[in-house]
């Protein structure tokens, strides 16, 4: 079993001795959307792929959240952020500019046969997704090819 799934289980255990709702009711949602996606794939998750739901589920609450603050919700704002804080244990640190302009700029001169900018960005989002938020790549590769 995957090392990431173990720790999450294990902390769900200590959440639920220290009766600490809000963690149990986000780490139990977690191992929901974990479970569903070994259904889908028909395995027992790896780290990498736990890491993907991870990633999905942040970015569902960070969209939530930007939701409500626009509608003036920000108790229900500032609680998606405590629910992305937990979730963002589990993430990696993500890379500064100047690295995630180096990898790209490595994936980039690797696969210099693409010209296609949409095409390149989607080599470069796949190479490096576990590295930096897609997003943040896309925008890269678009500022490093209008150069």
């Amino acid at each position: 079993m995957a090392q990431l799934m173990e720790q999450v289980r294990s902390e769900l255990v200590t959440a639920q001795k220290a009766q600490a709702a809000l963690k149990v009711s986000v780490l139990r949602n977690l191992l929901a959307e974990a479970k569903n996606k070994e259904i889908d794939l028909q395995h027992e998750l790896t780290d990498e792929e736990l890491l993907t739901v991870i990633r999905k589920q942040v970015k569902v609450l960070e969209e939530a959240k930007k939701m409500f603050a626009a509608g003036g919700r920000d108790d229900l704002a500032s609680a998606n952020q405590a629910e992305i804080a937990l979730l963002g244990v589990y993430l990696p640190a993500e890379m500064s500019e100047d690295e995630l302009k180096e990898k790209v700029l490595a994936v980039i001169e690797a696969h210099s046969e693409i010209t296609n900018v949409g095409q390149l960005t989607g080599m470069v989002i796949r190479e490096l997704k576990d590295v930096a938020e897609s997003s943040r790549i896309a925008g890269m590769v678009r500022t490093l090819k209008a150069e």
